[in-house]
This record gives structure tokens, C-alpha cells and sequence, in this order.
């Protein structure tokens, strides 16, 4: 088994404007617009773990090292 990149992205109006440009890369965004309450969620097919955060979060997860990568506003 490979590990899992760790994505940190936020919850709310930017995870909205995210989704549609990470399904024009070809990234399965279903996992993403599940309607459920988890913050973490797991594509295993391409080996992504993504955690939605409150975007004050996401420099803080990245940062310390919770997440490789994360996705934040202009407003952070």
C-alpha cells in the first residue's frame, strides 16, 4: 500500500469554487461533495486524503506538518 498524500483544504465557499477546478484535473470530486458530517476523506484509488477544515486551519495543518499540501483564500 502506498502512502496518502495529505490535502488541507477548507470548508465552505472556497471548498465550492475548489471542486469544480479539481474535477476539470480529472480528481474524483465525489468524495469531496458527499453530504456528510466527516472532515476527513479518503480516495483511496488515487491515494488522497483530504481534510476540510475551518480555512483559518489550513496554513496551521500544512505548517506543523498534519498536511503536505493545503488550498487556502486570499482572506488568509
Amino acid at each position: 500500500m502506498r502512502e496518502s498524500v495529505v490535502v488541507a483544504i477548507p470548508k465552505g465557499r472556497v471548498l465550492e469554487q475548489l471542486v469544480p477546478r479539481l474535477a476539470a484535473a480529472d480528481f474524483d470530486t465525489d468524495v469531496l461533495t458527499r453530504s456528510t458530517r466527516q472532515l476527513i476523506r479518503t480516495d483511496e484509488a488515487r491515494g488522497i486524503q483530504w481534510l476540510l477544515l475551518k480555512p483559518d486551519d489550513v496554513p496551521t495543518y500544512v505548517e506543523y506538518g498534519a498536511a503536505d499540501v493545503g488550498v487556502v483564500g486570499r482572506d488568509v
